[in-house]
């Protein structure tokens, strides 16, 4: 009897190895796939950061970008026609409009080139037609050229403005007073 109870002793004991082995093993296993698990997800997750940062990076260049497009945008349009443009869903295709175009030309430019050097005449442009376009677009107008000594604007176009011409002659009274020792 004491036999019987010795083998099933070691049958039992022999069963617990095996399902101990057995289940040693499976948690090998399963540890090791979490393991590799870890480690994926550990490389994407670098991954992920390093295409984190690339989109911080592209996302501050086109900020950049657009803060250059709108202050070049800006110095040729102004504000209530630039946000119009932009809220505009269409494109911007061509039309007829009633408008006022003003061409502007520096009387006796060539002589003043010729008196002075290029960083005086370039100063002098660029302060000349920086007050002039911010004239224009106080005058809800559109540059549309500067060309050495001359400026090309428009009234009523892109936006249209019943008093298109009103605001043209406006701007030109208002030039004509502030220059006229020029004139």
């Amino acid at each position: 009897m004491l036999a019987v109870y010795f083998i099933n002793a070691i049958g039992a004991i022999a069963g617990l190895c095996f399902l101990i082995s057995y289940f040693a093993t499976a948690l090998k296993d399963e540890r090791k796939k979490l393991q590799e698990e870890k480690e994926k997800t550990t490389a994407q997750d670098a991954q992920l950061v390093k295409q984190h940062a690339s989109l911080e990076l592209l996302q501050q260049q086109t900020q950049q970008m657009l803060g250059r497009v709108e202050v070049l945008f800006g110095q040729q349009v102004s504000e209530e026609i630039a946000k119009e443009m932009l809220a505009s869903e269409q494109e911007i295709d061509a039309k007829d409009y009633e408008a006022t175009i003003m061409f502007m030309d520096i009387r006796n430019f060539t002589d003043f080139a010729d008196q002075h050097a290029t960083p005086e005449i370039a100063e002098f442009q660029n302060t000349l037609f920086g007050e002039l376009i911010d004239i224009v677009k106080a005058h809800h107008g559109v540059v549309l050229q500067v060309l050495g000594d001359g400026i090309m604007a428009v009234f009523g176009a892109p936006v249209v403005s019943e008093q298109h011409a009103r605001f043209g002659l406006l701007l030109l009274w208002r030039c004509f007073r502030k220059w006229r020792r020029w004139a």
